[in-house]
């Protein structure tokens, strides 16, 4: 029981995340309500994890410097490309790159680390 409340609440955040993201970022946006936000939030999530495992690049916003903020801004296009009502540009993935390693340092619980 206590594995599934962790859960919910990381996918709580995680859809926190992507909504402050999206009204941040200019070229971003999320039409649908919750479902969309949780379906492209879940989308960042198994994405990052595939590029991780398959490449080893690790996304984590500003931390990991332009690197990380590359594989972030690549990972929110290709969750814009596979989502439905979850819309992003080339720019807003460049600009949500930055707006999301930004939110999740003010987000406590690394909302889309496991």
């Amino acid at each position: 029981m206590k594995n599934v409340v962790g859960l919910i609440i990381r996918i709580v955040l995680a859809m926190l995340v992507v909504w402050l993201t999206s009204v941040l970022t200019p070229g971003m946006s999320v039409q649908g309500g919750f479902g969309t936000l949780a379906i492209a939030a879940l989308a960042i999530a198994i994405i990052q994890h595939l590029l991780a495992t398959l490449t080893g690049l690790e996304r984590s916003g500003l931390a990991k410097g332009i690197s990380g903020f590359l594989v972030t801004a690549l990972i929110l296009f290709l969750a814009g490309k596979v989502v439905s009502g979850f819309n992003v540009s080339i720019i807003g993935a460049l600009i949500g790159g930055l707006v999301l390693g930004v939110v999740e340092m003010l987000i406590p619980g690394g909302s889309f680390k496991k």
